[in-house]
């Protein structure tokens, strides 16, 4: 897979995802060329002094520290792990999207549709259907004319009195001998409450419903001290797990300015 980096020194030394343990992370690092080195990733989180950000959709879910002396690379295909402290505000059901060292990450808490009225839920669900069917790069027939469904969507105000969601959205070609998925990731504004829907952006994947990769809005932040919101992207297909950070420029576009290299890639 092509990789694309612009990492900045403000953005922080790494980047922590969660794992299957809530008290074990990966550590990825900035340069997506390949695997680091654990002892190098060390080094770096004695450097940060440890101190972590664990932001989800909901904004900041807790503040915790990582213990540089047990960072370890089990494998030269994935990314180094450590120890997580946090005390009692992390259990086993505290779900968060992304970590950063630090302060450089301000989390921007996205709105749930789920806490919309029923009636501007129904207008979203319509505006975020309407606006996945007249995406420009559909290129499989065996999708044409499935309805697309909304998997989860969220609200947010990128810049004040202007509104932007973003939605997870996916449609499925239910023949017994052909189950296939597409799922995608679509991020969309308008310059007013009523105004239009706009596509800003979007990312597609396709595939049966055992190998289709997954495309989840992870967090929203303000990052390095920008002036304009990020959303970090995850990734997870059968060829590995990676992230991406997705920035909005000035002009309202939305561009991916931060791919990870591909964790867990083995051969």
């Amino acid at each position: 897979m092509p990789v694309a980096s612009a990492w900045r020194d403000r953005d922080g030394p790494f980047l922590v995802t969660a794992t299957d343990n809530a008290h074990t992370v990966s550590l990825v690092a900035p340069d997506s060329a390949g695997m680091p080195d654990g002892r190098a990733l060390s080094g770096a989180v004695r450097a940060a002094n440890a101190s972590i950000a664990l932001i989800g959709r909901s904004g900041l879910i807790a503040r915790a520290t990582l213990q540089a002396s047990t960072v370890v690379q089990r494998r030269d295909c994935e990314w180094p792990q450590a120890a997580l402290v946090a005390g009692d505000s992390l259990g086993e059901e505290v779900r968060w999207g992304v970590g950063f060292a630090g302060a450089v990450a301000a989390p921007v808490a996205l709105d749930s549709l789920e806490r919309s009225t029923r009636a501007d839920s129904a207008r979203l669900v319509a505006d975020i259907a309407r606006l996945a069917s007249a995406l420009p790069d559909d290129t499989m027939p065996g999708f044409r004319g499935i309805p697309f469904v909304v998997r989860n969507a969220w609200r947010f105000e990128p810049v004040p009195d202007r509104f932007a969601m973003v939605a997870e959205i996916s449609r499925r070609v239910a023949q017994e001998a052909n189950q296939r998925e597409e799922r995608l990731l679509l991020v969309a504004e308008r310059d007013s409450a009523t105004g239009r829907w706009q596509p800003r952006w979007w990312a597609r994947a396709q595939g049966t419903e055992e190998t289709v990769e997954t495309l989840d809005a992870l967090a929203l932040v303000m990052l390095g001290g920008d002036a304009w919101p990020s959303l970090v992207v995850g990734h997870d297909a059968p060829a590995g797990t990676w992230q991406e950070i997705v920035a909005r420029t000035s002009t309202g576009a939305w561009q991916r300015r931060w791919r990870s290299g591909v964790s867990g890639a083995c051969s």
